[in-house]
């Protein structure tokens, strides 16, 4: 039984900046995602943080 499974990319990320933390040694990564799909996706970073995007939006 033939089976065929197309991925489609459904976050991208569009842009992504580096800013100063609290202190010298801390930094913050802003991402800039899109999602593509006609969907609800989600962006899971770190051990337990979870972005929602919704379709065809943009989240910072």
């Amino acid at each position: 039984m033939p089976l065929a499974v197309s991925i489609v990319p459904a976050v991208t990320v569009a842009a992504w900046h580096v800013l100063p933390g609290d202190g010298p040694t801390t930094r913050y990564v802003v991402v800039d995602v899109t999602n593509n799909t006609e969907w609800d996706a989600e962006l899971t970073y770190g051990k337990d943080r979870v972005i929602g995007v919704q379709p065809k939006e943009f989240c910072r």
